[in-house]
């Protein structure tokens, strides 16, 4: 008798579906606040991000713009901050994703400016990719609901968050969601917003050249600018 994990349509045949077709959802990057990000990305990547918005349940804030390519048609582009006009981090919460509250990284992005520190895989299957990293010893941390308010409504998802917001592996092992970007209410209002890939290419390969980034996010970044 064969167990479920052996079986066709299984667990064991839902995981490895999960891990072949996940893609990158988005970069991720911290600032010290929110208005200094946008400065940065604009003198940076001469890019104005568009609007984002407010993360209630981890008391943080984003501006976004696209860098879809061919093989990413969803990906893009997060500058996210503490929001402190929120009334901070939610009460089940103790820390924030992204390791937002570590002091280090408070301290780097305050000290040099916002940085890359993460990328997160949208996975059609968000418990199966948690399990699979589980069963070698990773914990992602638990999947938990998050949500913001936008122009045409609530928008939410889930995502793996872990209860002390590390990322793990510098920022190297990526965060899984089942955020689905491209049917997302999601607008990008204007030009200033959105990248082209051939710019995309460019500036995510140039920022790599730039700053002492992990190896990962080199290979992503070379991932993204291939067109086909």
């Amino acid at each position: 008798m064969t167990s479920d994990s052996d079986s066709p349509g299984g667990p064991g045949t839902q995981t490895a579906h999960s891990a072949q077709t996940a893609r990158v959802d988005h970069l991720v990057v911290v600032a010290s606040n929110l208005e200094e990000g946008v400065v940065w990305c604009k003198r940076t990547l001469g890019i104005t991000p568009g609007p984002g918005g407010q993360h209630p349940l981890m008391g943080t804030h984003n501006r976004l713009f696209r860098i879809a390519t061919v093989n990413y048609p969803c990906a893009y582009f997060e500058i996210i901050a503490m929001d402190s006009s929120s009334q901070g981090l939610d009460k089940t919460r103790t820390s924030r994703w992204f390791d937002m509250d570590s002091e280090a990284l408070q301290a780097s992005v305050t000290a040099d400016g916002p940085r890359l520190v993460h990328f997160v895989a949208n996975t059609p299957d968000i418990v199966a990719a948690a399990d699979a990293l589980q069963t070698l010893g990773l914990d992602r941390g638990p999947v938990v609901a998050a949500s913001r308010e936008t122009p045409r409504g609530l928008l939410q998802w889930q995502i793996t968050v872990r209860d002390d917001g590390q990322r793990l592996f510098q920022g190297g092992l990526p965060t899984s969601s089942n955020g689905a970007t491209c049917t997302r209410p999601m607008a990008w209002p204007n030009r200033a917003s959105r990248c082209n890939p051939s710019m995309c290419a460019t500036l995510a390969q140039t920022y790599c050249k730039r700053h002492s980034v992990p190896l990962v996010f080199k290979v992503w970044a070379c991932k993204l600018a291939r067109p086909t």
